[in-house]
């Protein structure tokens, strides 16, 4: 999958958006996709990565709509900070400069 958006992706970044649109593309399966209709998630991936890709996606949009505030962030999810920086390096999350 992760080869498959580096050849299709539009820019020198995979963006969330991306992402979302190859969760739901047959074209990176040979089956068709199992997707829940009412939350868009996949449900023909392993549990790890489907809840991989939720989580990054979640902290990138929770990171975005805070402005890139890590307390508000850390508070929102529920996590100690140092908990939260050790969970985006682990899911490959970018943060931007200060």
């Amino acid at each position: 999958m992760v080869r498959s958006l580096a050849l299709t992706s539009s820019g020198d970044e995979i963006s969330v958006e991306d992402v979302r649109q190859a969760l739901i593309s047959p074209v990176l399966r040979h089956a068709p996709p199992m997707t829940d209709m009412t939350t868009g998630i996949r449900l023909d991936i392993p549990l790890r990565e489907a809840r991989d890709l939720f989580e990054k996606a979640y902290f990138e949009q929770l990171i975005e709509r805070e402005n890139g505030n890590m307390t508000r962030v850390a508070e929102h999810a529920g996590l100690e900070r140092t908990h939260l920086y050790r969970k985006l390096k682990l899911l490959g999350v970018k943060l931007r400069a200060s």
